[in-house]
């Protein structure tokens, strides 16, 4: 290993000699063109020098001579103008200013499509797909990866095929579709076994890890790390990720010591790489780690470094990773107000990274790369049996009439069959959207309710504001319950009321501070299932007349008192009532002065209900709703 860096030293200046050589008889080349006044070739070179030093990873060079290739004529043949918009592409996503690299990028896939020059527009078809993955947009990474895959898969197997693959799979990996992911890290595999490609098979099995790692199946994550980890070895090549990997695996099954030395290893090898999202990676890993191990002021320096640097890359990824693991750390401090902070943050964060609708995107690419393999094998197919026609018209009748009846046959079978497997995607799909769009309802709301948790922690002066937050808090968490029945039972879009109020109920008087023995709660429910549009309305209802009982009726009361009832008068309404035993009921309900019962009233109205009430040793309140 120490007869390693001289040696590679030593390469690398005798490379750096012959680059220097190339370039300087180019300019050499170049310096006559000028003098004949040639334009072209003065663009030509121009781009040729540029070219030059991007592969001698000289990128600022490399950038001042495409740009003046560029700018030497209005009038650059298409094809060289591609190749230069291409370099500048290169050269500056290498040096990590992605936004510039798709500037340059997107023209010159327009160039390469024009020209038809298949290879090319593979290639910066693959590189976008890579940068917007990077960037967290998977609706453009998926679109330009599956666009190459579908050329790619035409030709034999090889290395750019084996990178889409990789790419889309890691896109799956971010949005939790863990058996996506899973299949296309397996295509990966699989082309670059047959192709002998060690390093790309190292890299397939360390990939495959990951996802096996998220899926906390650690025996088999160590099985493909450690065989990605020999293969490096045996080619000397860098194993950070691997080693990044392997510390996860370690810190999972509680072996933190072995875990912090794999994650150093791994910062360090991506630091002499200057490879800035395995920085984040392992600077995440630390810092969550460190959190593990209450080590609070290293995982206060991994931390700041992984936010600093996600922020820098524009990786909304790993930002909201970084954000998350703040969250945990000034929680662990108990400085809620940090926290609160960067919780709100998160909420942006997560919002920008992946909605409903991208997610509907990101369903159909998948399922249009899919039809369009098919319709590919489909007019394959037509074309075998416009052939075998062509072959088979000297026959005799009975028997051309007998293969056209069966091929006719067949493909009524493969239509069916194709638009049954259509039907059931779509239904699935559907199904799908709708568990993500209540799974993710579920978590906004949430996240909601603890920020205004977070908030009234640090409320000590304000009465009125804490009472505010608190009735929102409330209104919140009966909207959240509804959607975590939903994400619970998918299948089942409506509501069990006997399950729901119960527990809205009990929340109410927990967070107003009634314990058990102190009040006495009479819940009589019966067992009725409502629609979600009925439900909300109706658990907010509820929602604001126990509060105000527990706010409000029993302040003067020693033994306060609370029932409520719902119970289905017949096919066509239900019955809700809430009474107490408290001071009584000062006001109007048809001219209310309070937000809540003006909601209530509201909320009445959508609902199309009768609402009445009565103060008679206490309050009385009884609503009809037609179902």
């Amino acid at each position: 290993m120490r007869l390693y860096f001289p040696i590679l030293f030593l390469l690398l200046v005798s490379c750096s000699c012959i680059a220097q050589s190339k370039i300087d008889s180019t300019k050499k080349l170049l310096q006559n063109s000028i003098q004949k006044n040639d334009v072209g070739e003065v663009a030509y070179y121009l781009s040729n020098i540029g070219m030059l030093f991007l592969n001698s990873n000289q990128f600022d060079s490399a950038i001042f001579y495409y740009k003046k290739s560029l700018e030497s004529s209005t009038e650059l043949d298409p094809s060289l103008k591609a190749s230069a918009l291409n370099g500048l592409g290169v050269s500056f996503n290498q040096k990590g200013y992605t936004d510039s690299s798709i500037y340059y990028y997107k023209p010159a896939l327009y160039l390469y499509k024009q020209l038809k020059e298949t290879n090319s527009t593979t290639a910066v078809e693959a590189n976008l797909s890579i940068i917007y993955k990077n960037k967290g947009l998977y609706e453009d990474a998926l679109e330009y990866a599956f666009s190459a895959i579908s050329k790619l898969e035409n030709r034999p197997p090889d290395r750019p095929l084996a990178s889409c693959y990789n790419t889309v799979a890691s896109v799956y990996l971010n949005l939790k579709d863990y058996n996506r992911a899973l299949f296309f890290n397996r295509k990966a595999l699989e082309v670059r076994t047959k192709m002998g490609y060690p390093k790309g098979v190292g890299q397939s099995r360390n990939n495959l890890a990951e996802v096996f790692l998220v899926l906390g199946q650690y025996d088999s994550a160590l099985y493909h790390l450690l065989l990605a980890k020999e293969i490096k070895q045996k080619n000397g090549e860098p194993a950070a990720a691997t080693l990044n990997n392997l510390g996860e695996v370690f810190a999972k099954t509680n072996r933190f010591k072995e875990a912090a030395e794999y994650f150093q290893q791994a910062l360090t090898i991506h630091k002499e790489m200057g490879d800035q999202i395995g920085q984040l990676k392992s600077l995440i890993n630390l810092g969550d780690l460190s959190l593990l191990t209450a080590d609070f002021h290293k995982a206060k320096i991994y931390l700041d470094e992984s936010e600093k640097l996600s922020r820098q890359t524009g990786s909304l990824e790993y930002l909201k990773q970084s954000l998350e693991e703040k969250v945990k750390f000034y929680k662990a401090q108990r400085d809620f107000s940090s926290a609160f902070l960067y919780q709100q943050e998160l909420l942006q964060v997560k919002d920008s990274l992946l909605n409903v609708g991208k997610t509907e995107a990101l369903s159909s690419l998948q399922i249009k790369y899919e039809t369009d393999k098919k319709e590919q094998h489909i007019k394959l197919l037509e074309n075998e049996k416009s052939l075998q026609g062509i072959q088979l018209q000297s026959n005799r009748n009975w028997v051309r009439w007998l293969i056209g009846s069966a091929v006719l046959l067949l493909i009524i079978i493969a239509l069916i069959f194709y638009l049954f497997r259509i039907s059931q995607r779509n239904k699935e799909r559907v199904e799908l959207l709708l568990k993500e769009l209540n799974h993710r309802v579920k978590n906004n709301l949430q996240i909601l309710s603890s920020l205004l948790v977070l908030q009234s922690n640090y409320i000590k002066d304000d009465d009125h504001a804490f009472q505010a937050i608190k009735s929102n808090e409330g209104r919140v968490n009966a909207m959240a319950l509804i959607h975590k029945k939903l994400s619970i039972n998918d299948r089942n879009q409506q509501i069990n009321m006997k399950e729901y109020l119960p527990e809205l109920v009990q929340y109410l008087v927990q967070s107003y501070g009634y314990p058990q023995h102190r009040l006495n709660l009479v819940l009589d429910i019966q067992e009725i299932k409502l629609a979600v549009d009925k439900a909300i309305p109706l658990g907010l209802v509820i929602n604001e007349l126990v509060s105000n009982a527990c706010k409000y009726a029993f302040k003067e009361q020693t033994n306060p008192q609370l029932v409520v009832r719902l119970n289905q008068e017949n096919k066509s309404e239900i019955k809700i009532e809430i009474e107490d035993n408290g001071i009584g009921f000062e006001g109007s309900i048809d001219n209310p002065t309070s937000f809540g019962l003006k909601m209530v009233n509201m909320l009445a109205k959508e609902l199309k209900a009768k609402l009445v009430f009565t103060t008679n040793q206490g309050t009385q309140f009884k609503m009809i709703v037609p179902i």
